[in-house]
């Protein structure tokens, strides 16, 4: 194989090949020892964990991610500001603004305004 008469996407893939195979090798290769230190010490009548003090364990597999899917959802966030018109609707101040905060802060009033829910007419004559 010349590596000077290959294409550099050649070169690329057989780059990616070479690592693959690296790292294959290298977790087997620890798999093996420590199979073979294991023989040894049983065979002393020990165990890995009476020669190093600590319990021996293999080492950690790798895990990825699967396409397709989420994220745990986040909790959703305690409402900050209240819409004026339905106090029951609100936004906590992170994420896309409502259309209704746009248009109180564009008619130019102050956006603390809408940090306190505000009872609606009929709310406040059943009290």
């Amino acid at each position: 194989m010349d590596l000077k008469t290959m294409s550099l996407q050649e070169l690329k893939k057989l780059a990616r090949q070479l690592e693959t195979e690296i790292t294959r090798r290298v977790e087997y290769t620890k798999k093996d020892l420590l199979k073979g230190f294991q023989k040894q010490a049983l065979s002393e009548g020990l165990s890995l964990d009476d020669i190093l003090g600590a319990p021996a364990r293999e080492p950690a597999k790798r895990t990825y991610k699967k396409k397709g899917t989420k994220a745990p959802a986040k909790a959703p966030q305690p409402f900050v500001y209240f819409n004026p018109e339905d106090p029951k609707k609100g936004w906590s101040g992170y994420g896309r603004k409502p259309n209704w905060y746009l248009a109180w802060v564009e008619a130019g009033k102050d956006p603390e305004a809408l940090k306190t829910p505000r009872a609606t007419a009929k709310d406040s004559s059943k009290k």
